[in-house]
């Protein structure tokens, strides 16, 4: 770990170990084989729009071997798109990795406006930026020990780099020079919980955990797949009857989740004595309250792979309701447990462990 003690310190935490020379020999065989899939797959889709083009112009460009789309070239394309655009990004992840394994660094700089957080993967580099006024809590994370900072939006992760005390190092570090404390964040319960979306309407505050940007792009995306299917099903005379069968269902189940995206809704309605969930969609709404009986509840499990889940739940006579959860961090669940508990009066039961 490297510091600068002069104004605009930074602190820098690199990768250490052996282990991870040998993740990136695994790697650059899986980026091997990766590569040549890749372009496999490139040139085939390359030879099958050239085929589609030439039909349609009166050429005769026929794809080798490719007797067995005959009159379903349109869903081997879609295939294919779809393929390729996760196979690529899948490929960029793995070279960020292999980069970030063997020449990579994460350096934090405390200014005056705030956090920058450098992330290096070899010759690139990537700059994110958080106000001093939205950071809450630096920590690190119960299960792996790496650096975490809470704002008023969510968890970001800081890094994983180093030595466990290295990583405790530029936690008080960053604790120090941003006046925070050390302990758990004191819970506000009138700004909205971090991650989620609040807003007041007839005397009850609405929580969502879907922001409307993010609603807006997902339904976009949604839709735009719709088109395309649609387009297919209804341009491609040439596909076979059980092919256009095929594309109907999925036309079908896409603009279905589409619709769903777009005009429901999930959010619980949080005022003092209850803690309600709402569904809506259109003019069609389900509503389960439950009321000053109820009592919230923080329950930890273990799963195979000795993972950790941190699941809030309301309970009451009745039943029990989950509200969130979360996978080896029980920061945001507990902030948010405490926050609902202050905000509807409603009892809460935390493990030991977490209070």
């Amino acid at each position: 770990m490297s510091t600068d003690s002069i104004a605009g310190a930074s602190v820098s935490l690199r990768p250490s170990g052996v282990g991870r020379y040998f993740g990136a020999a695994f790697l650059l065989v899986w980026l091997a084989g990766w590569l040549a899939g890749e372009v496999f797959a490139l040139g085939f889709l390359f030879m099958l729009v050239r085929s589609v083009v030439g039909s349609a112009v009166g050429a005769s460009w026929p794809v080798p071997g490719g007797d067995w789309i005959a009159g379903g070239a349109g869903l081997v394309i879609l295939f294919l798109l779809v393929w390729l655009t996760l196979w690529t990004f899948g490929g960029v992840a793995a070279i960020n990795e292999l980069l970030r394994s063997v020449a990579g660094e994460d350096r934090v700089s405390v200014q005056s406006a705030g956090v920058e957080l450098e992330r290096r993967a070899g010759p690139f580099r990537r700059l994110r930026n958080f106000e001093r006024s939205t950071i809450r809590r630096v920590r690190l994370r119960p299960h792996d020990k790496a650096v975490m900072m809470d704002t008023t939006s969510g968890t970001e992760f800081i890094s994983k780099y180093g030595t466990t005390d290295e990583r405790r190092a530029m936690a008080d570090w960053l604790r120090s020079r941003l006046l925070l404390p050390a302990d758990r964040a004191h819970v506000n319960p009138i700004a909205a919980p971090a991650g989620w979306t609040m807003t007041l309407e007839g005397g009850a505050a609405h929580l969502t955990r879907m922001d409307p940007r993010t609603r807006r792009i997902t339904s976009f995306v949604m839709w735009a797949i719709v088109f395309l299917i649609g387009l297919i099903w209804f341009g491609v005379s040439s596909v076979t009857s059980a092919g256009r069968v095929v594309l109907l269902v999925l036309t079908v189940a896409l603009t279905s989740g589409a619709a769903w995206i777009t005009w429901s809704r999930r959010e619980w309605l949080v005022r003092h004595g209850e803690l309600a969930a709402r569904t809506t969609f259109l003019t069609w709404q389900r509503e389960r309250s439950f009321k000053s009986s109820a009592r919230l509840a923080v329950v930890i499990s273990t799963d195979s792979d000795n993972d950790h889940h941190y699941t809030l739940a309301v309970k009451d006579a009745e039943g029990t309701r989950k509200i969130a959860s979360n996978m080896n961090d029980d920061a945001a669940i507990v902030d948010l447990a405490r926050w609902l508990s202050a905000r509807t009066g409603l009892p809460l039961t935390l493990p030991r462990q977490l209070q």
